[in-house]
């Protein structure tokens, strides 16, 4: 008897859990975005100590943070839905 046997018919995509990519924002912090299903939303922002963020889009064709530091500081981070990424410094 084989009763333990869980194998059957199935699409033969056995989902991973997605997990998160985080990129570096200078010296603003990090931003932790997931890309799914063509496209990508928000996970997370750490900031850096002396630092703040505005979020300016949270998903769906891109993930916008602005980030205000020090001095008048600014880091523009921008990661697009094909993983296209930008990180502006002024």
């Amino acid at each position: 008897d084989d009763s333990d046997d869980n194998s059957g018919p199935g699409n033969g995509d056995d989902t991973a859990a997605l997990e998160a990519t985080t990129y570096t924002a200078g010296p603003a912090g990090s931003v932790s975005v997931l890309f799914a299903g063509g496209e990508v939303s928000l996970t997370g922002i750490a900031v850096s100590n002396g630092w703040a963020y505005e979020i300016d889009h949270a998903g769906g064709s891109h993930v916008e943070v602005e980030f205000h530091g020090p001095g008048g500081a600014d880091v523009e981070f921008r990661v697009d839905a094909d993983q296209r990424v930008r990180v502006e410094i002024d």
